[in-house]
């Protein structure tokens, strides 16, 4: 494996997102303002997050990375209590539209973490934490691909923290993208590759996805099991 950055390593290799807040609404401020105290989660540096104790109870743990407007977080979370969701997010408008959900949904088995998922399993998360992994419609970064979330250093990550059986599950409308991701996980022995072209029961359509199948857009669907 690798030599992982250490403590404060985020300035060491290219964040895998794209710093664009957009404009919050009016809504969503008061929804931080009211529920990330419930459903967030903070931490200061050398605190080490388990997961069992941000739930309050031991349960099965899925980690969505990007959840966006929280379409399928929000749907598994209502749908299937006796599993923890760990939402990992760093766009505030939409974390304030996830709480604000939440909340009217009573939810209680959902945490939402602002930071770089590369920093949170690098720096903060305890092993064996999650036993799903969901990356759906990451950005592609064409022009960057050194950014692109689904790089050595998160399967690696993925790797440390997650426990044998652990699923990786991958969508995305950039065939490019899938090819790669294909490539990057081939080369990890860790993974095994179950499953190619096979959509997830628990997975509804998004609105960007159906506005990407209006357009004509394929989606192309991974998952991978942790060996």
């Amino acid at each position: 494996m690798a030599e992982r950055p250490g403590p404060g390593g985020r300035d060491r290799w290219p964040a895998s997102f794209r710093r664009r807040q957009g404009q919050q609404t009016r809504a969503q401020r008061r929804a931080l303002r009211e529920h990330w105290a419930h459903f967030g989660v903070s931490w200061t540096y050398g605190q080490i997050l388990h997961v069992d104790q941000l739930f309050g109870r031991r349960a099965p743990c899925t980690l969505e990375v990007g959840f966006g407007m929280g379409e399928c977080i929000l749907a598994r979370a209502q749908a299937e209590p006796d599993r923890n969701f760990l939402g990992v997010e760093v766009h505030l408008p939409a974390i304030g539209a996830v709480c604000a959900r939440a909340a009217v949904l009573g939810l209680e088995n959902l945490r939402i973490v602002r930071e770089d998922v590369l920093r949170l399993l690098n720096d903060q998360l305890a092993p064996a934490a999650f036993d799903q992994v969901c990356v759906f419609f990451p950005d592609p970064f064409p022009k960057r691909p050194e950014r692109r979330l689904i790089r050595t250093l998160f399967t690696e990550l993925i790797a440390l923290h997650g426990q044998p059986g652990t699923q990786l599950f991958l969508a995305t409308d950039v065939q490019g993208y899938a090819e790669y991701a294909e490539g990057v996980l081939a080369r990890d022995p860790c993974f095994l590759l179950q499953a190619r072209g096979e959509r997830p029961a628990f997975r509804p359509v998004s609105k960007y996805e159906a506005k990407g199948h209006a357009e004509g857009r394929e989606t192309w669907e991974l998952r991978w099991g942790l060996v």
